[in-house]
């Protein structure tokens, strides 16, 4: 029972598998979970082909009894009729999808041990999640948006000013930078160079800030990813909003 529950839950997004696989064989039945879907596929196209041929054929000889006509069938419909099942209806489209999805999963994971679950369930868990993440961001950013209040100018002040002697300078925003990482550089127009550190959240009387620790390069360190910006004049009070 475990080998059969094991070809079934294979099927399932391979992220899935970890709390199965503690029970279950779940990588060693893969490639005999890919055989069984591309058997599957193939016990529900044949038969299901041969009917259709059967019932378009039959529809066919109506009409032509119908026209009073001596043909017995269409030229060339032999070639067409499995195109046109496997790609007209919904059991063609099916069971071809199950016997090539099924083919590569086994072979994948025979011959190359990269196993899978099913495409479209796997397909299905990766939209899901990206729809979940992105209506999080979507409330996050709105939360801290209402926290932030409204966009105002970036300032700047030195670390003392916010209580951080630690840092020479601080950029205040009042939105995050997206494309600001730790140890990039601000390169002003006049050639100078700040490097970022590691962002943190300040609350201001403003509202909340995304605070940028910077420092001035002052040696011959080599910028790998220079940021173009023009640093606003330093603001003098201890307040920092």
């Amino acid at each position: 029972m475990q080998a059969v529950a094991a070809v079934i839950l294979a099927n399932l997004p391979v992220r899935w598998w970890g709390p199965f696989d503690e029970r279950y064989p779940l990588y060693r039945m893969a490639p005999l979970s890919g055989l069984v879907t591309m058997l599957l596929g193939l016990a529900l196209g044949i038969p299901g082909y041969l009917r259709f041929v059967q019932n378009v054929s039959s529809d066919v000889n109506t009409v032509l009894i119908g026209a009073q006509s001596d043909l017995v069938q269409i030229p060339g419909w032999g070639l067409l009729s499995l195109p046109a099942f496997l790609f007209t209806t919904p059991l063609g489209v099916a069971s071809m999808y199950l016997t090539a999805s099924g083919f590569l999963r086994g072979a994948g994971a025979y011959l190359a041990d990269d196993v899978r679950g099913d495409y479209l369930l796997t397909l299905g868990d990766v939209v899901v999640r990206r729809v979940v993440a992105h209506e999080r961001r979507v409330r996050h950013g709105a939360a801290r948006e209402a926290l932030e209040g409204p966009a105002v100018p970036d300032r700047l002040v030195s670390g003392k000013a916010i209580g951080r002697p630690e840092f020479e300078l601080v950029l205040l925003a009042a939105r995050r930078k997206h494309d600001w990482e730790p140890n990039a550089y601000l390169v002003t127009g006049d050639g100078r160079a700040f490097k970022l550190g590691t962002p943190f959240d300040f609350a201001s009387p403003g509202g909340l800030r995304t605070a940028y620790p910077l420092g001035e390069l002052r040696t011959g360190e080599a910028i790998r990813h220079a940021i173009p910006y023009e640093l606003p004049p330093l603001w003098r009070t201890k307040t920092g909003g």
